[in-house]
């Protein structure tokens, strides 16, 4: 849903990571689909199924992480939300 959960650290030898969820959008189009990831800017996936397109992108936030990382820089914390909206059509 449109939340996202933050476990606490957990400790892999002398590392520790954290396991985050971030909100991933997707789109269905006319021969594949599209997701991306609000939080984290330019981090999008296509693929030609569903299940494709949500291993694709999971490989593209691991990615997109672990550059991050390389470069430094801070983690972009998991904020985005969604919901659904009733209109009359």
């Amino acid at each position: 849903m449109g939340t996202h959960a933050v476990e606490p650290l957990c400790y892999e030898g002398k590392r520790k990571w954290q396991v985050m969820q971030y909100l991933v959008v997707v789109e269905e189009c006319q021969n594949s689909f599209g997701s991306y990831v609000p939080d984290l800017p330019g981090c999008i996936a296509v693929g030609e199924s569903r299940d494709e397109v949500m291993r694709l992108i999971q490989e593209a936030i691991e990615f997109y992480i672990e550059g991050i990382k390389e470069d430094g820089l801070m983690l972009p914390l998991p904020h985005s939300s969604s919901a659904f909206v009733d209109v009359h059509a």
